[in-house]
């Protein structure tokens, strides 16, 4: 093996890699930091928040210790203690990412029990098997001692299981995909304009986003050379949570609007007994025609077709917004994910 190769190709496409999805995080962050400022700094501490805040920052971390790792001057065994401990906290953070996007969808299907089981059913065995797969992926994992004292970590053998894993989460974000195009379709056929057609591709496409990188996770393993294996890691962590930030943008936009908190009468429901965090949902289209959350600051574009799906009784003025924006709520109530909506004084709610 070309040491000096190695070390160039070990230092180079990782470090970009992660450099470029850093760089997008930060830009991200302060594009949208004043609706953090506006909608998380002065609510009350809940269990939204709580999700919101991990999805939001530890992005932040475990991609600069991965950074680290390709800067450093670390023995091949500290190589692998590191490597395992950001493989876990990845792991663990492309999974809130995920039960983000599964209570989205559940939330434009009114929380339908046969959506919450087969959602529920295909994230719990994905990642019971990607924990068994990454526990026995690092085993596999060897690290060399870069030479001429170069810093990082070089790669010198990874077994491609860990493409497994991205197979199921390909299959997971597949169904969700499909979930939300089945409402979509039955919304269009009732009748869309232009403007909800546009809301739609929009919001699909950051799914494309997502369902691309993780293509690219999935062939890497079994085509690419060692070093160029595991390039598209970093890029998919930032992209699931730059994602699931603006569903959350939305949902605390939501809460906060007068015409919730007029409008609301009750919403229980599956996900009530299901004993889950309530409050992820209700984004809706109010009479002037404008998206809750469609107030610019660069933003507005991003989160256009990100709506949540409704939840609770309207009026025949008002509409859904997000996967669902231009057409009357279907159905009465919607149970609540994600603390945090009030459903106002004298407000009865039923069970």
């Amino acid at each position: 093996m070309d040491f000096e190769g190695g070390l160039n190709r070990a230092a180079g496409p990782k470090a970009v890699s992660i450099l470029v999805s850093l760089t997008l995080l930060i830009f991200d962050y302060f594009l949208t930091l004043r609706h953090e400022v506006e909608l998380v700094w002065d609510r009350k501490f809940t269990a939204g928040t709580a999700l919101f805040l991990v999805n939001r920052y530890m992005p932040f971390i475990d991609l600069s210790i991965s950074y680290q790792d390709t800067q450093g001057l670390l023995s091949p065994e500290q190589c692998k203690i590191r490597e395992a401990t950001v493989s876990w906290m990845i792991l663990g953070g492309m999974s809130l990412s995920e039960v983000i996007l599964i209570l989205r969808t559940m939330a434009i299907w009114n929380s339908r029990r046969w959506v919450g089981v087969t959602l529920g059913a295909v994230f719990g065995l994905a990642l019971g098997a990607c924990i068994g797969i990454t526990f026995n992926w690092l085993k596999t994992l060897v690290f060399i001692s870069v030479p001429n004292n170069g810093g990082g970590c070089d790669l010198f053998h990874a077994d491609g299981l860990v493409m497994i894993s991205y197979v199921l989460l390909l299959v997971l974000e597949t169904v969700i995909v499909a979930l939300t195009a089945l409402q979509a379709r039955y919304h269009i056929h009732r009748g869309s304009s232009g403007w909800l057609m546009r809301l739609y591709q929009q919001g699909f496409l950051f799914y494309l986003y997502m369902l691309l990188i993780t293509l690219a996770n999935v062939i890497c393993p079994l085509v690419a050379e060692t070093h160029y294996k595991l390039v598209f890691i970093a890029p998919q962590r930032a992209v699931h949570s730059i994602f699931c930030n603006r569903v959350f943008f939305i949902v605390f936009k939501r809460q906060t609007s007068k015409t919730y908190n007029q409008t609301r009468t009750h919403s229980m429901g599956l996900i009530e007994t299901m004993q889950i965090p309530e409050d992820f949902e209700c984004i809706h289209e109010d009479n002037d025609g404008e998206n809750d959350y469609a107030d610019g600051g660069g933003y507005g574009g991003w989160a256009e077709g990100m709506g949540m799906g409704h939840s609770e009784k309207v009026s025949d003025n008002e509409k859904m917004a997000g996967p669902l924006s231009g057409v009357p709520a279907p159905l009465e109530t919607v149970p609540r994910f994600l603390e945090g909506c009030s459903t106002g004084p004298g407000t009865a709610r039923t069970p």
